[in-house]
């Protein structure tokens, strides 16, 4: 089941090949990320994540990985079998991502859980631009990340930027 299927697929403005174990043994995706900082996109939360899915993700990160990030999630073999993420969020990364910095890892201390991708990466970029805030940095946006394809994601009916969709359990 390993590797990538042979036969391109396209969607939206993306086009790409498919994990095998997606396309073949999976019936349904349990979408687990962590909180951190993206270096392009922003925020590399549960969207960006199935940026794994695809063998050639390097390819979509111009404009801040938009519309690519949703046109990646809502692929049929992605958005149909997507039924539950669950956000680790006991340790973020508020700058510097996606490569580990230390000196940008903050104890967060919750674990998040929705149906709705695109809500708990709305509460996700809420959570990392207080931490911005609180160290005194520039919001992603004035830094020049600005966090654009949650709303593209919206637009494409994945789910609604609505944080109290979310339960919060903190530990």
């Amino acid at each position: 089941m390993l590797g990538f299927e042979t036969e391109l697929s396209a969607w939206g403005q993306a086009g790409s090949l498919l994990c095998r174990t997606l396309t073949r043994a999976c019936d349904c995706l349990i979408n687990m990320p962590v909180v951190k900082d993206h270096s392009i996109a922003g925020v590399t939360i549960s969207l960006k994540n199935m940026f794994g899915a695809i063998h050639n993700p390097n390819k979509y990160h111009d404009n801040g990985c938009d519309p690519y990030i949703a046109d990646v999630a809502r692929h049929p073999f992605i958005a149909e079998k997507l039924r539950l993420t669950v956000l680790d969020g006991v340790r973020a990364q508020c700058h510097g991502g996606p490569a580990f910095r230390s000196s940008a890892v903050f104890d967060l201390a919750k674990v998040a859980a929705s149906t709705d991708p695109v809500a708990i990466d709305a509460w996700a970029w809420t959570t990392i631009e207080h931490e911005r805030s609180r160290r005194g940095m520039r919001s992603l946006a004035e830094a020049g990340r600005p966090v654009r394809h949650l709303e593209t994601a919206a637009k494409h009916g994945l789910g609604v930027a609505d944080p109290d969709r979310l339960r919060v359990v903190e530990s």
